[in-house]
């Protein structure tokens, strides 16, 4: 922009040597133009990096969430299943049916086996339990 100016023969800068000192504060002002406009353009785009960041982490974070909850809730009927069908071979339909339905089935087993499905599915109840306790802490262990 300026070079035609600083190509001026050397001739004239000595007759007039503000002139040479003119024309580099012109260019330097220009160049610190120029470098502030490029600086507040990173400085956007920072900024936008810094808020699409945000965002991408948020939806993560929720998509994350469900994922474990979906996960958490699926292995808790896996475990509640397996421990009906271990426990209680001899009850069928006691899955999804209604309670008087499964009161039904109890009353008419004996008094031993009664107390030994009972001491089972207590044990089980307790077995459940661990894992839950388990699983819940596998979960909060990995990194989010």
């Amino acid at each position: 922009m300026f070079a035609h100016c600083l190509a001026a023969p050397e001739s004239e800068y000595h007759a007039n040597p503000g002139i040479k000192q003119a024309l580099l504060i012109i260019a330097v002002r220009t160049l610190q133009a120029a470098e502030a406009k490029h600086a507040a353009g990173v400085e956007s785009l920072k900024e936008g990096w810094v808020v699409e960041l945000k965002k991408q982490k948020e939806a993560w974070t929720a998509a994350e969430k469900a994922r474990r909850e979906t996960w958490l809730a699926d292995k808790t009927k896996q475990v509640k299943e397996l421990t009906v069908k271990v426990d209680l071979p001899g009850i069928k339909g006691l899955e999804g049916s209604e309670a008087s339905h499964s009161q039904s089935i109890l009353i008419h087993l004996s008094p031993e086996r009664l107390a030994v499905s009972l001491c089972t599915l207590q044990a089980s109840e307790a077995l459940l339990t661990r894992c839950f306790l388990k699983l819940t802490q596998q979960w909060t262990s990995l990194p989010t």
